[in-house]
């Protein structure tokens, strides 16, 4: 599917993206309105992204067979890069919470 039909992983990348980028930034920047704790706001913000991920997957295979392991094998090569953004996100989050 990767090499073949690579035109159809778009819509399923731009799903995933909204899914854990734009969802994540959102998440993060309601907690910091909200001045909640340095330590708990990375949480929050992965519970928000990460959690359902294994159910959804599991799921996913169950009603659509092989092809749905296709959104699963696209979050994982996603993945990395949102711990990169993360990480670039939690920058200035990093410098407080060590002091």
């Amino acid at each position: 599917v990767f090499l073949n039909s690579f035109s159809n992983l778009i819509p399923v990348a731009c799903i995933i993206v909204l899914g854990t980028f734009i969802l994540g930034y959102f998440i993060f920047h309601i907690l910091k309105q909200k001045k909640v704790k340095k330590r708990e706001d990375i949480m929050y913000v992965l519970f928000g992204t990460f959690k359902n991920g294994n159910t959804a997957a599991a799921l996913s295979i169950m009603f659509f067979g092989p092809a749905g392991a296709i959104p699963i094998a696209v979050r994982g090569l996603l993945t990395p890069f949102y711990f990169v953004f993360m990480e670039w996100m939690f920058k200035e989050h990093k410098k407080i919470v060590n002091k």
